[in-house]
């Protein structure tokens, strides 16, 4: 199953940002999917060290910055404002947030 990726620090505003619009039907369906036929997965480090650890997992070892996504076609978005246009493209943003 394709799934994007989005990663997150509990300390982190763009972070809480993102987290406050995403669409409540990609957190309580299982069956929500993107556009694309992709899952919204969240991977939230509760410290910086955590974060570069799970971003080392994904091969990203030199970044440390959130929220990041990995896209489901390998694809990894950092700047905020990029990230933001894909989740609402896709759909995982809700619509009266934007």
């Amino acid at each position: 199953m394709k799934s994007d990726i989005l990663f997150t620090t509990w300390n982190c505003e763009n972070c809480s940002y993102i987290k406050t619009k995403i669409n409540p039907d990609a957190i309580y369906e299982d069956d929500f999917f993107g556009k694309s036929g992709q899952t919204l997965s969240l991977l939230n480090a509760f410290s910086n060290s955590g974060t570069k650890k799970i971003l080392e997992k994904f091969e990203f070892p030199d970044h440390v910055v959130t929220p990041a996504l990995y896209t489901y076609d390998g694809t990894m978005i950092w700047e905020i404002k990029d990230l933001e246009a894909y989740l609402k493209e896709q759909g995982f943003l809700n619509a009266e947030k934007t």
